[in-house]
């Protein structure tokens, strides 16, 4: 006995194959927490400058994952710890003294299956994000666009790492 799959029913079966590989590769999110720890960032300034820190980045969070949430998917928490707004004369001088870090935990179903890992974000990594024109050393680390390319690098970098 011999099967045979006529050609399009062939692309078919491959074409389902690859879309179930595609959807493995992309995990599924229930739910997405953000917690600034106020407590354990030094820099008053820069906690005053960004009040808005948790709910935009959960929102930057979510924005990436349409598509993707499901009731039997995982949960994202992220506690930000650090945020350090560098002044302009020390962004002249050192691009990396910007940066917000925090602990990512990627919350699943079962015993072993969680991640946790630390994430910092530099306005170095940041710079690609920023409006066409921006120059990151003359830029206010309190402007608008500052805070979107450090919100939305961060987020970019959360979902990189839950794809891998």
């Amino acid at each position: 006995w011999r099967a045979s799959l006529s050609l399009p029913a062939l692309a078919i079966t491959i074409g389902l194959g690859l879309l179930a590989q595609q959807a493995q590769a992309q995990a599924l999110v229930r739910d997405v927490q953000v917690n600034a720890d106020l407590t354990v960032i030094r820099d008053v300034e820069a906690a005053r400058q960004w009040p808005r820190l948790e709910a935009d980045l959960e929102t930057a969070i979510v924005e990436q994952l349409v598509g993707r949430i499901s009731e039997d998917g995982l949960e994202i928490f992220i506690t930000i710890d650090s945020l350090e707004l560098a002044n302009m004369l020390e962004t002249r001088a050192n691009i990396e003294s910007s940066a917000l870090s925090g602990d990512v935990s990627f919350r699943r179903d079962g015993l072993l299956n969680d991640t946790d890992y630390r994430l910092k974000v530099s306005a170095s990594q940041a710079r690609v994000l920023l409006p066409e024109g921006s120059n990151i050393i003359v830029l206010n680390p309190s402007s608008t666009e500052f805070y979107e390319a450090m919100v939305e690098s961060f987020a970019q970098n959360v979902i990189r790492r839950l794809d891998q």
